[in-house]
């Protein structure tokens, strides 16, 4: 699954990153750098926290502000929150997060970091930037992005969710080697393509190493998973599916304007996950895990 939300601020998103998960150590780097226009800056590695905050503000590492407060207008006129980046969240399967994060299985875990790795080259792709040639406007394609990318592995109503975010900064080289904003909209009606081909890269890469898998409505899960464990550990899925069905409506023929809507309306408030407990709870359920 691939959604995503536009950033609007720099300093409370910077420390969201660096804190929701406790995977990454709290005082060194948090995440790691992925796309092409992140090597051309020199970015490789842990995201730092103030070179990511400055990304998203516009500055580069060498200190050249690169645009100004970026806005967008809503419908009835009226100037809505800047546009620093978009969050483009990537969620694998729950049977997948069941068995890296329950039952331990690492190789889960570096199938779904290279399926996301693959799914930025497609998106860095869609990455469109605007340039003026003798008083003309045109669209070229620049096929580089700055990433960073945090995985983690909760959902918000603390079930086993892995996951990761890859923040686009709202940037783009062009190849008169100028920096510039992005033109997000190929990217944006590119989501259910890219969200798609991450699922199949995911698929292709577990089947590989050994693992079977079984097709689902959304794509697929492993075989060896069976459905009473995936629906214990998808209480937030399941929130969402109760709004749906009071509308009349399922994942599948609703759009994704409204999933979108639905999965931030509903979405509760973070809270300090106390891992240890968590995860001795997965593992006392681990018994109902296989069919």
């Amino acid at each position: 699954m691939l959604s995503f939300k536009f950033i609007s601020s720099s300093g409370g998103v910077a420390s969201y990153y660096e804190s929701e998960d406790d995977n990454y150590a709290k005082d060194g780097p948090n995440g790691q750098w992925e796309g092409r226009g992140a090597e051309a800056l020199g970015l490789a590695g842990g995201v730092e926290r103030a070179a990511f905050k400055n990304l998203l503000d516009g500055r580069l590492p060498s200190g050249e502000q690169i645009r100004k407060r970026m806005t967008h207008r809503q419908g009835d006129g009226k100037e809505s929150a800047p546009r620093l980046g978009i969050d483009f969240t990537f969620s694998a399967p729950k049977s997948v997060s069941i068995a890296a994060l329950v039952n331990g299985d690492a190789h889960m875990l570096h199938a779904h970091d290279e399926a996301v790795r693959a799914a930025i080259v497609m998106l860095e792709g869609k990455a469109i930037a605007r340039k003026k040639v003798n008083g003309v406007s045109y669209r070229q394609n620049t096929h580089n992005l700055v990433v960073a990318a945090f995985r983690h592995d909760l959902s918000r109503a603390q079930d086993p969710q892995l996951h990761t975010h890859a923040v686009v900064m709202n940037m783009t080289q062009r190849d008169d080697l100028q920096w510039v904003a992005l033109t997000n909209d190929e990217m944006l009606k590119s989501v259910k393509l890219i969200g798609a081909f991450y699922r199949s890269e995911l698929a292709q890469r577990l089947v590989k190493m050994g693992y079977e898998i079984r097709s689902t409505r959304d794509g697929f899960e492993l075989a060896g998973v069976s459905d009473q464990a995936i629906n214990m550990f998808s209480k937030r899925s399941q929130k969402i599916e109760s709004v749906l069905a009071a509308r009349g409506l399922d994942r599948a023929h609703a759009s994704s304007k409204l999933k979108q809507k639905i999965t931030s309306g509903t979405r509760p408030k973070k809270t300090d996950a106390d891992r240890a407990q968590l995860r001795g709870e997965w593992t006392a359920a681990r018994g109902t895990l296989a069919d």
